[in-house]
């Protein structure tokens, strides 16, 4: 069997922080291991750069569990529990570390699992740690709903819309430290072209396919923020029943729910979290288009909902 490792795990969390955080958590450990009488000779430092806590799909963390489940660490240690995790998972995963003779060390908050009753210093600080987490969604999503009830972007606007800076020294902004200059929303005259082409080849009578087809074929840009290249009849469809194109704007009909392992989905947010505003500054679609194909997508639906009830009977 190999010589099992003693491993320093050190993250940090956004592109907004230092890349230097890693070092820096890593020479903390290295000294305070040093003190422990730790040997060091077998030593790997394991980095997670740019990646949530809550998530446990991180690189270097799903590589730190491979090498538990082998037994391959002897020592695991990290500037503090945060650091591993900061959802609900890390006493389990500590346990597990134990289990497979590991050893666990949090050097700033004198976590050692080679002393007794570290399990409910363990356990506080999950709880601490995930609720900090919580805490801070609560709060980015009041700044949000502020920003959008002052009219200003919440960087949630669509194909067809863009950001700009409403100050004109936004760069100096940007360069120091403080709160991150105020962007507003305006129309883009290039995509705001291909939305209004949308509606007009949907009221003409082509199909969703054959629009994703036509936007490709006409080589029409997609935002920046678009993961894939070309154009599907999902995106078309979700385009033609975005109310945003008639000046109804509304901000935070979902919010994010997540699992013990840092996976989420979409749920509905609750009605008083809810913003509609009315803006028809940013308007793309005149009413009587938007009716027209609101009219067609009705029909469409209801077609194949009958088509989807004669196969099944069909099939039955």
């Amino acid at each position: 069997m190999s010589q099992r490792k003693v491993v320093i795990y050190t993250r940090y969390s956004t592109d907004m922080q230092r890349r230097e955080s890693c070092e820096d958590q890593e020479r903390e450990v290295r000294a305070v291991l040093s003190r422990f009488g730790v040997d060091l000779t077998h030593l790997i430092v394991i980095n997670d750069e740019a990646q949530s806590g809550t998530k446990v799909d991180r690189t270097g963390f799903l590589r730190l569990l491979r090498m538990i489940e082998e037994r391959d660490v002897a020592i695991l240690a990290v500037d503090d529990q945060s650091r591993l995790s900061r959802a609900g998972n890390a006493l389990a995963f500590i346990q597990d570390l134990v289990y497979a003779d590991g050893r666990f060390i949090s050097t700033t908050e004198s976590i050692d699992t080679a002393v007794s009753g570290w399990e409910l210093k363990v356990k506080i600080l999950e709880i601490h740690n995930s609720q900090t987490i919580s805490g801070l969604k609560d709060k980015v999503r009041r700044g949000q709903r502020g920003r959008v009830l002052a009219g200003d972007s919440a960087g949630d606007f669509g194909y067809g819309y863009e950001s700009f800076y409403r100050d004109a020294d936004w760069e100096q902004q940007v360069a120091r430290r403080g709160p991150a200059p105020k962007k507003g929303i305006r129309i883009c005259d290039v995509q705001s072209h291909w939305v209004r082409t949308m509606f007009a080849w949907f009221i003409e009578g082509l199909s969703l396919r054959a629009i994703a087809r036509s936007l490709v074929e006409a080589g029409a840009p997609k935002n920046r923020r678009a993961g894939k290249i070309g154009w599907s009849q999902e995106q078309v469809r979700r385009i033609l029943r975005n109310k945003k194109y008639i000046g109804v704007w509304v901000w935070g009909a979902t919010t994010a729910l997540g699992n013990s392992t840092g996976q989420k989905r979409r749920i509905a947010a609750a009605s008083h979290d809810m913003v509609t505003e009315q803006r028809p500054d940013l308007r793309i679609i005149d009413q009587e288009t938007w009716n027209h194909a609101q009219a067609r997508i009705a029909v469409l639906k209801q077609k194949f909902a009958s088509e989807k009830t004669r196969l099944a009977n069909l099939t039955g």
